[in-house]
């Protein structure tokens, strides 16, 4: 999932119409982005269901249901990319591939040749790292696209590319042309905001709009996405049964959004790209966990305890102010649930805005929304700590400079009514020990925080 970062900062609101909202964001084409990185089931709508995953035994493709897959070979000799089947499980050491049969892989890295049999097992990073979240596939059969490297000591990592539910080949092999996920929108389009998505006031409030989705995602997603995902959040709010789906890459991305941008969806919508996509309709079917009747309730509580986050945050203010408000309006109100971080769930940012609890991914990213609610730009990341524990935080663009702000330290302290770890540049950030190493920032196609330029001095 690799593309240039690109985000829009917004300038100062009209009183009822940021000028963001008519303005139009034209997306990059490759050649710029490479130059700038050179320099720098259909349901019954009455009817609740729950989560049910079956197991794929044929593999997936969008023309046709026959497949004849080559014989690969017991051995693996690879230079990174693979195909590789197991079942996704959390030790000690982090989240783990645990291998159907035990793999012999020969890993050719430039001159070097290493070699590891008997392998039953192999680690991946966390998902606060490459944003797939993996808690969603716990103890299931998956199959993962990704390149493997040698871990230092007695084995291999895998960055994973992609995770599809159930075995879709039919043994482990390599694959030299396995890629991350390109951009999907087109170069050089320009992007117009559906009329849908632009922000809301109503009495000189914010109005929380379960729609509006980030610059970031107009900018790497395009238009089409925008208008595909208006009609699908219309769905799932009106407890329909499906959504029309015009593009596969749409609907293999679209979970991705869900959990970073659309948090309303996880009060009881269920969505899984192999289950729930057919690529011959061109649609997605949603299913609910609840009723009806409980459906509505679920989406009438998250809008107005959405609204009461929003109520404090004024829509003539400037972007710091509006940012700062936003990061006092969560900061005080969640606080950290260590049992989630062990159960490896509820780490959704919909939990921070209901239930008032998370981890540091829930709140980097609730922040995140509501910064896209009251138009400031920003994004997400991910690096680790200087115990090596990965960790997530918010990447905010305030007049035009780049910043680091941390709602999880920030509740660590005087209750979070603080401003310690808001709007701080890279050397403060870097102070502690955190950030030091592997930071990536981007929702869905994440880049190196050396390719971002930063603002020299930290917010007051």
């Amino acid at each position: 999932m690799l593309s240039a970062l690109l985000l829009i900062a917004c300038g100062e609101e009209n009183k009822n119409t940021n000028e963001c909202e008519s303005a139009e964001i034209t997306v990059e084409s490759a050649e710029d982005t490479e130059r700038a990185t050179e320099e720098a089931d259909e349901s019954s709508p009455e009817t609740p269901h729950e989560t049910v995953i079956p197991e794929v035994t044929e593999a997936f493709t969008e023309q046709e249901n026959v497949w004849t897959e080559p014989d690969y070979p017991e051995i693996i000799t690879t230079s990174g990319g693979v195909v590789i089947v197991g079942k996704v499980v959390r030790d000690s050491l982090g989240w783990t591939l645990s291998l159907d049969s035990p793999l012999h892989i020969v890993l050719q890295d430039n001159e070097n040749e290493r070699e590891f049999t008997q392998l039953t097992k192999i680690g991946m990073p966390e998902s606060s790292v490459d944003g797939i979240d993996k808690s969603v596939y716990l103890g299931a059969t998956v199959t993962v696209e990704g390149v493997l490297s040698y871990n230092g000591y007695d084995g291999v990592n895998l960055s994973v590319y992609s995770i599809r539910m159930g075995r879709n080949t039919k043994m482990s092999h390599n694959d030299p042309d396995v890629k991350k996920p390109e951009r999907i929108a087109p170069d050089g389009e320009t992007v117009i905001i559906p009329e849908k998505m632009k922000t809301v006031i109503e009495d000189g409030k914010y109005k929380y709009n379960p729609y509006k989705l980030s610059n970031e995602a107009l900018t790497e997603l395009g238009g089409g996405f925008a208008a595909f995902y208006v009609d699908f959040i219309d769905a799932y709010i009106n407890y329909e049964g499906a959504c029309e789906c015009p593009d596969i890459e749409y609907a293999k991305i679209l979970s991705t959004v869900l959990f970073f941008e659309g948090a309303v969806f996880e009060a009881d919508g269920i969505y899984d790209f192999i289950t729930d996509y057919d690529p011959y309709e061109k649609r997605i079917n949603i299913r609910y966990k609840k009723s009806r009747e409980e459906h509505d309730a679920l989406i009438e509580d998250m809008f107005e305890k959405m609204d009461g986050f929003l109520s404090g945050i004024d829509p003539e203010a400037g972007e710091k102010d509006r940012a700062k408000s936003a990061y006092h309006a969560l900061c005080p109100a969640v606080k950290y649930d260590y049992d989630a971080l062990e159960r490896l769930d509820m780490n959704n940012p919909y939990y921070a805005f209901t239930q008032n609890r998370g981890v540091c991914i829930t709140f980097a990213n609730a922040y995140l929304q509501l910064l896209t609610q009251v138009e400031v730009a920003n994004s997400q990341v991910s690096g680790l700590m200087v115990n090596g524990e990965a960790h997530a935080w918010s990447f905010v663009t305030i007049d035009g400079l780049n910043y680091y702000c941390d709602p999880t330290f920030e509740t660590s302290r005087g209750e979070g009514r603080g401003f310690v770890f808001f709007g701080m540049n890279v050397q403060k950030r870097t102070k502690d020990g955190t950030g030091t190493r592997g930071v990536n920032i981007g929702r869905y196609y994440p880049k190196m925080s050396d390719l971002v330029e930063f603002a020299p001095e930290s917010l007051q």
